[in-house]
Formats: structure tokens, sequence, C-alpha cells
């Protein structure tokens, strides 16, 4: 078969022309997705426009004539075909149980490189572009996720007061207080207050009955 280096060559060749509608080239690709095709980028849209509405081209290579046809890319770019290569720098001491994190997040992607600096507790990873991004939202999910888990697990403090102890204590004041003033203090089930004179004999008696009356 032709190298791709001297296809290349004669594809430069052919659309650098003006016949042919050509125009200057900035880069000729082959996908390894797609070995019988070309991607060929010029300066200028203009000119891949005015290559598609030539037609048909012919080009000759080792003294065979092949006939190339030629569209313009409809499929979307993908980005790592834009952003070949990638770098993160993550802080995992921020993270919760960070280097444990770290230890699967390098387990779940084996193709992107991990350097860790253990003094400044940092990781650097680098990769393809969907990659990156994808270990990207999986430290976001995971800092989300225990976020969540800390908030809902949050218990009262120590330091809280006690308030049953506090309405407890206030009682026993009230008790004490009220017996040095000469009155008797009777709490009901609904904790309101009622006062009776404190007295003997038959004034104590009576003023009871006029207060259950």
């Amino acid at each position: 078969g032709i190298s791709e280096d001297r296809l290349s060559d004669k594809l430069a060749i052919h659309f650098l022309r003006i016949r042919n509608g050509g125009g200057e080239i900035t880069d000729i690709t082959f996908p390894e997705d797609s070995p019988t095709t070309a991607l060929i980028t010029f300066e200028e849209s203009e000119v891949a426009q005015r290559v598609c509405r030539q037609g048909k081209h012919l080009i000759s290579v080792d003294d065979r004539t092949y006939e190339v046809s030629v569209r313009l890319p409809c499929n979307e770019v993908n980005p790592d075909e834009i952003f070949l290569r990638m770098s993160m720098t993550i802080d995992y001491l921020r993270l919760p149980a960070g280097k444990t994190v770290m230890k699967n997040l390098k387990k779940n992607f084996a193709d992107v490189q991990f350097s860790f600096d253990q003094r400044e507790e940092l990781c650097t990873v680098k990769g393809r572009y969907s990659e990156i991004q994808d270990l990207a939202n999986e430290v976001l999910s995971f800092l989300e996720t225990s976020e969540s888990e800390g908030f809902a697990s949050t218990k009262p403090s120590k330091k809280s007061p006690d308030v049953s102890g506090m309405a407890d204590q206030g009682r026993r004041a009230e008790r004490k207080k009220a017996t040095k003033t000469g009155q008797s203090t009777v709490l009901d089930p609904g904790n309101h207050k009622k006062d009776y004179p404190h007295s003997t004999g038959d004034g104590h008696l009576q003023s009871a009955r006029q207060t259950m009356n």
C-alpha cells in the first residue's frame, strides 16, 4: 500500500493548486478509525468549500490514478482531538479520606498518570480531556456526597444546654423562693402555677374551698 507520508505529500500538492480549488493547508491527518480517509485543514474555510464544489478529484500515485471524493466534515469534533492532553492538580487534603479517594481513582482511571507530592499533599493528574473531565466529576460527586452525609449525621454538641435539666432547676428554685416568702406553689400537669395563701387551721381550709369553687 501507499505510505501515509507519501500520500500526504500527494494530497498536499494537489489541494494546494488553485486550479483544483485549493489553497494554503495547515494540517493533514489520517484518522485511526478510518484508514482510507484523510482530514485536510485549510487556512481559510472558503477554500474547503471551494474544493468540495470542484466535484471529483484525480490524484496520481506511482503511475496509478485514484479518484478522490471530498466532503465537509459533518460530525461533531471530538474534544480529545482538540485538547490532546490535559493536567489538573488536586489538593486531596481537603477531601474526606483524601488519600484513600485518590488511590481508588488511580485504580479506576488506569490511563491517567498520577503524580503525588507527599509533602504538599497534592496530586497532579495527566491524561486525555475526556478522562480528566470524568475524573474531576468523580471528585466533585464524592465531595457532595460526603458533605450531604456529614450534614445528615450531625449530632447535638455536648456543650448544648440541657433544656429539661434547666427547667427542673428552675422549678426547684421557685419552690425555695416560695417557701421563703410564705407561699406554697402547686404545679398542675400543664405547668401552670396556682398560688394559695400559707396559713393554718380553718383559714387555710376556707381559702382552699374558695379557690376550688
